[in-house]
């Protein structure tokens, strides 16, 4: 069984942040603030646009 990986609140933010503003896709994104999966990042701005 894989242990999850734990984000720092900040990171979770600016790589929301970086999506909301256009610099790239989820899969860029994702690469550029070491996300290991593009669909983490694609929950964090569900949950960011949901909870605003």
């Amino acid at each position: 069984m894989q242990k999850l990986k734990k984000y720092p609140v900040g990171l979770k933010l600016k790589a929301v942040k970086a999506y909301i503003g256009g610099e790239g896709s989820y899969r860029d994104i994702s690469r550029k603030f070491g996300i290991s999966h593009h669909d983490i990042l694609r929950d964090w701005v569900l949950w960011y646009n949901g909870h605003k």
